[in-house]
């Protein structure tokens, strides 16, 4: 992989497909978002996942060759900002995914987005199966999960729009 892509319209999704033809959920890229910036600064330029877009994805491709051109220089800062955003969700990610139980890969999940918008309710950018997907857990379990935690007062939510209940938060 020679080039980079932003984002312009619409979604890419970033999976992981197993021999089993089973597709893994890592990201949903939406408009602005770069595609393949940290593939195209390693050695190999070998990517370990795929990438396909929504019907009315569209995405700006462009080699990527830095230079000593200004506008390259920003490029490349934003690039490297881009790499190191990357990281850090991925070690969000790997956080959530070691944790053994579905309740706590929920609630650590549900408390970094709450997080980063500093706000106890959020709306989440996935559907339940998205969501399943992307915690590596069956769509019932998490369906069930989801319920028992709201009967227990811990969240309250309506589609993908949650809210964490007094003292589960920990935004602040």
């Amino acid at each position: 992989m020679g080039q980079l892509g932003i984002v312009l319209e619409g979604e890419v999704r970033i999976v992981r497909i197993d021999m089993e033809g089973n597709e893994r959920l890592f990201q949903k890229l939406v408009p602005s978002y770069m595609l393949g910036a940290d593939v195209v600064c390693t050695p190999t330029r070998q990517s370990p996942y795929s990438a396909y877009g929504s019907q009315d994805a569209k995405v700006w491709y462009f080699d990527w060759m830095p230079g000593h051109e200004k506008w390259e220089e920003e490029l490349e800062r934003r690039l490297m900002e881009f790499i190191a955003n990357e990281n850090v969700r991925k070690f969000y990610r790997i956080d959530i995914l070691s944790t053994k139980s579905v309740r706590m890969r929920v609630l650590k999940y549900l408390r970094i987005q709450c997080r980063k918008r500093g706000s106890d309710t959020v709306e989440i950018p996935y559907s339940r199966e998205e969501m399943a997907n992307y915690l590596c857990v069956n769509r019932s379990v998490l369906s069930d999960e989801l319920g028992r935690m709201q009967e227990e007062g811990l969240i309250t939510f309506r589609k993908n729009r949650f809210t964490l209940c007094e003292g589960v938060s920990s935004y602040k």
